[in-house]
């Protein structure tokens, strides 16, 4: 079980996808630019069987933005993307939020 204290020290901000593209050697991921506002980060996430690059531009998602960086083949995923996307789609989904708010907003846990 994770403490409060363990819950506390997880940084889940709002980024917006700035830019999105497919990466030809994992064709199950897509790269994503994501604005934190005070920083741009890379977040690789395994969304192509759900998503068109595209469709995540200007979408704001929930970002797990304090992760140890993870190297896919020159591609560097600095955040992790908060969601879930299944072969047939049923399950398949975006943590997002319901209004606009600042890109870097802070998720308030404890």
């Amino acid at each position: 079980m994770l403490s409060r204290d363990d819950v506390r020290r997880l940084d889940i901000r709002v980024g917006e996808v700035i830019g999105a593209s497919s990466l030809p050697e994992f064709p199950s991921m897509l790269k994503l630019t994501l604005d934190l506002g005070i920083e741009e980060v890379t977040a690789v996430a395994e969304l192509a069987g759900c998503y068109e690059p595209e469709q995540l531009i200007g979408r704001q998602l929930l970002v797990l933005a304090n992760v140890e960086p993870v190297d896919y083949g020159g591609a560097v995923s600095q955040a992790v993307v908060l969601g879930n996307c299944t072969g047939d789609r049923s399950e398949s989904f975006l943590s997002a939020i319901d209004r606009r708010v600042p890109n870097g907003t802070r998720l308030a846990l404890g």
